[in-house]
């Protein structure tokens, strides 16, 4: 299992795969759907199963942090993948998303 908790942990578990060699097609999606902001996305190349909505919309509340979504999102009538973060603390520079702002905000609020 791959833990993703940043962009740079990300590419980190990227770059270790890819010097892996072929094959490691599975374990690139493993990290993109790890990613809860949907920033990281993959497309399929080998035949390989694509990302598709889960059966149940999901949304969880991250601890200190944004609104986690998995479901099939449209925003501003556009498709706009499965995954997102969107803004709790209300400090956001790029609404609905989150963009980290709460960080800097010392936002603290309760993950349940």
């Amino acid at each position: 299992m791959i833990a993703v908790t940043d962009l740079a942990s990300a590419q980190q578990a990227i770059a270790t795969i890819v010097t892996q060699g072929e094959g490691a097609g599975g374990d690139i999606a493993a990290v993109a759907l790890s990613c809860p902001s949907g920033a990281i996305r993959y497309e399929r190349h080998d035949g390989g199963a694509t990302e598709r909505a889960p059966e149940v919309n999901q949304l969880k509340v991250r601890e200190n942090g944004p609104y986690a979504v998995h479901a099939a999102l449209v925003v501003d009538g556009a498709d706009d993948g499965f995954r997102a973060t969107l803004c709790r603390c209300g400090q956001s520079k790029n609404k609905p998303f989150c963009d980290g702002s709460h960080r800097a905000a010392g936002f603290v609020a309760a993950g349940r």
